[in-house]
């Protein structure tokens, strides 16, 4: 499995929900002791220096990031359809498709990541 993946699911996971309840800040640390991130001194980035995939927590946030990612990725290239359909026939706008057939390409990679290695494992988790 890329490692970079699941390293952008958690950190944007983590990024995006502060812990609000106690629960959930159990849940965040439980995270990072089972994907064994390691800190850095202030101001440096975290690092995943494991490949323990199987955990309950990893599984969780996978399945979030799964969810997210392809829900963006639909929103992507239905934007993308309109564009193409409002710009029919303009060739001088191929700078910006060429970025969204770029993030296109990169959703879709990281989506293909999450199922190859996780496969049916998320449809029973959360």
């Amino acid at each position: 499995m890329n490692v970079s993946v699941l390293v952008q699911a958690v950190l944007e996971y983590l990024k995006d929900n502060p812990p609000i309840t106690p629960q959930e800040s159990n849940f965040q640390a439980e995270l990072k002791a089972a994907s064994h991130w390691y800190w850095f001194e202030e101001n440096e980035r975290m690092q995943f220096v494991s490949r323990h995939f199987d955990d309950m927590q990893l599984k969780k946030i996978a399945k979030l990031a799964l969810e997210r990612w392809t829900e963006k990725l639909n929103e992507i290239e239905s934007e993308a359809q309109k564009l193409l359909s409002a710009k029919q026939g303009d060739s001088d706008d191929s700078d910006s498709s060429g970025g969204i057939e770029d993030e296109i390409s990169d959703l879709e990679e990281s989506i293909f990541s999450l199922r190859m290695y996780y496969g049916k494992a998320l449809e029973g988790e959360v």
